[in-house]
């Protein structure tokens, strides 16, 4: 039967007064721990004391364990150790509240389902309930989840007329609700929780908690389920034969539902405002609305809601001793199909007071569900008529006692403390929002200081970290200065290749000087060489000079420095300037590339010629290393990440050189091998 939710409440008609019932490793540059210098240092004087082997020197041996630390991992669990062990416990505390509340902050499975339901449950109660029955409740992680659940299933149990065995899942739902501040779903919860009270007949408890409901929908401007909650108030005090409050809160009612605009709803206010019109005494008013009812009845085709406007003018009939008129109504009524057993004893009523109450009774009696009072005044009527005047009075006393029981039942709710209850509660529930308040503060300045610690942890971190820069480009200085040292003895060598070179083309010369023409050739070879050593010295010397210009640099920044810290600073500023030039400035590549060429009979031309796919990065990687640059110089060149890079692009460099024929792929893999 579609009356509020899709069908009219399983609750019994407000009662009508006829009867008075109702990360990976970074790069270490290998200074001190890798192959001893072939030669001393023979004019860099650097106050870190740390020539080999001689590296005892305080602050040479922090450079030392400084290289021999591990990044990544160790070097946070080490940053942590040296943390104040005052702050441990905090530390601690944070990391157990994490612990507690990610599993409850996790959202359950279940939730899109348990949202769906809440938008499809005004329209299809039945569904909803079907869909509720699948929600695996185990799965309902959060407490928002379940405090959904508990709300939805209430609802549905109260829209399909099944009521709750408790009211322990929506008191921890309006509780919930109330604690979050989520103003809507707590007034909803808060009025099927009044429901619950309401059909287990715990007035005094459903009373306040409708009045709650209806002061949130006032303060959230929700018409209806202000309407809602007014409606419930009048429902009580119907049932407990205060029919002039029932009248008001029927008024109140009806207003916000009109405001609401929502159909059948309106209708059913309607019926709300006769029933309590005719409760308080004012029939005619009752019977206007009822007729007005019944027309609106027909157009939106509701036969329940025209089965209940008629029970209030078959009533009236009754009561004004016109059982002739009433009989037709309830005959009618209880041949539509909508019938409850009160109109099946109404229709008994109107065939006794028309004088035939033997049917009456035979017809009563044929009823499962009888009511006491109805039956009590039909044998009160079949024995008045068979002038059984001493049984019909003891009925009659039967009848007062029944109608005197009920009426004490009814009115046995003590609504003086209703407002006392009520202001209880709303002390509580500020207490309630007053200590959730209080946790949030806390929560603020915990995290507050949390965002403290952190930023302080970064700082000491990136200070530690610049430090260790500085002291990794002071070693790359003195990793260069050994480079310089080993070009030296590449020089000496080189010179003293081209001299062996010379001698032994001079002994090929006297050989040779039978034959002119070999004689000729030989001098152009000769001629030629001598140009080339003339260039590849030349060459040398420039190399030498610009690495003894930038040894020079070094030197004057030590000597014009005050201190120690100072000096490492200066150095590391030009041992990135040195970097800078050499991995980003196109003009001073050019050059080498071009030097190269005219030491190793055009080696870096004949590269791009041949593997003209090449990128720029692998021809650079090429370069250093026939420049004889160490890994991890090249990985600074380079500005990679960690020498693991430059391991695989060299493999993939190695491996693209291998698809060239075996002659010229030998050639490029001699400098790069």
């Amino acid at each position: 039967l579609r009356a509020w939710e899709g069908r009219r409440p399983r609750r019994p008609p407000k009662t009508l007064s006829l009867l008075s019932t109702v990360d990976g490793r970074r790069p270490t540059l290998r200074a001190w721990e890798g192959r001893r210098p072939r030669r001393p240092p023979k004019t860099l004087s650097l106050p870190l004391n740390c020539r080999r082997p001689e590296a005892d020197a305080p602050s040479c041996r922090g450079i030392l364990l400084s290289l021999q630390k591990p990044a990544g991992l160790y070097s946070t669990v080490h940053s942590f150790m040296k943390l104040k062990p005052s702050l441990y416990p905090a530390i601690l505390l944070l990391a157990v509240l994490a612990i507690q509340l990610l599993p409850g902050c996790a959202p359950s499975p279940e939730r899109s389902r348990l949202e769906q339901i809440e938008t499809i449950i005004d329209e299809h109660p039945d569904s909803a309930m079907t869909l509720i029955d699948s929600i695996d409740t185990a799965a309902l992680r959060s407490d928002r989840d379940r405090a959904l659940y508990g709300m939805l299933l209430t609802e549905a149990l109260d829209k399909t007329h099944r009521n709750p065995a408790n009211d322990t899942l929506i008191t921890t739902a309006i509780d919930y609700f109330a604690d979050k501040g989520d103003r809507r779903r707590e007034m909803i919860a808060t009025y099927y929780g009044a429901r619950v009270q309401y059909l287990n007949n715990d007035f005094s408890h459903a009373i306040v908690r409708f009045f709650r409901a209806k002061e949130i929908a006032e303060e959230l401007g929700e018409h209806f389920w202000h309407g809602m909650a007014a409606r419930g108030i009048s429902d009580i005090f119907s049932d407990s034969y205060n029919h002039g409050d029932a009248l008001r809160y029927a008024k109140e009612e009806l207003e916000f539902t009109l405001k609401s605009k929502r159909q059948p709803y309106i209708n059913y206010a309607f019926l709300d405002m006769a029933k309590s019109h005719y409760n308080y005494g004012d029939h005619n008013k009752a019977i206007e609305i009822a007729h007005n009812l019944i027309d609106s009845a027909a157009v939106y085709n509701d036969f329940f809601l025209n089965k209940e406007a008629n029970q209030i003018i078959g009533t009236h009939f009754l009561t004004n001793s016109e059982p002739d008129k009433a009989y037709p109504i309830f005959l009618d009524i209880c041949q539509s199909g909508y019938a409850d057993p009160i109109d099946s004893t109404f229709l008994f009523l109107s065939i006794s007071a028309m004088g035939n109450s033997d049917k009456a009774i035979d017809l009563n009696d044929k009823l499962l569900n009888k009511d006491k009072i109805a039956t009590s005044s039909i044998k009160y009527n079949y024995l008045k008529r068979r002038k059984r005047t001493d049984d019909a009075l003891q009925e009659l006393e039967n009848l007062y006692s029944l109608n005197v029981k009920e009426y004490k039942e009814k009115i046995r709710n003590n609504f003086t403390n209703i407002a006392v209850d009520y202001y209880q509660n709303k002390q509580l529930q500020t207490a309630q929002e007053l200590k959730s308040k209080k946790l949030l503060v806390a929560l603020v300045i915990l995290s507050a200081l949390l965002v403290i610690f952190i930023i302080t942890v970064v700082t000491r971190l990136a200070y530690t970290r610049k430090n260790k820069e500085i002291e990794r480009k002071v070693l790359l200085a003195i990793q260069l200065q050994e480079h310089i040292y080993d070009l030296e003895r590449d020089r000496d060598s080189l010179n003293e290749s081209l001299e062996n070179s010379y001698l032994e083309n001079n002994m090929t010369n006297e050989k040779l000087k039978r034959t002119h023409e070999e004689l000729e050739l030989t001098n152009r070879k000769l001629v030629n060489y001598n140009e080339k050593l003339n260039q590849n010295r030349a060459v040398i010397k420039s190399l030498l000079s610009s690495k003894f210009e930038m040894l020079e640099n070094l030197c004057r920044v030590v000597v014009e420095s005050n201190d120690e810290k100072t000096a490492n600073k200066k150095i590391a500023k030009k041992v990135s300037s040195l970097i800078e030039d050499m991995s980003i400035d196109d003009n001073n590549i050019k050059n080498i590339e071009r030097k190269v060429d005219e030491i190793h009979d055009n080696l870096m031309s004949d590269l791009r010629r041949e593997l003209p796919s090449l990128k720029e990065e692998d021809i650079r990687l090429y370069l250093y290393s026939v420049l004889g640059f160490s890994l991890p110089v090249i990985t600074l060149f380079l500005k990679k990440d960690s020498i693991s890079q430059i391991y695989s692009r060299k493999k993939r460099l190695k491996a693209k050189i291998n698809t060239l024929n075996p002659d010229k792929s030998a050639r490029f893999l001699l400098y790069i091998n």
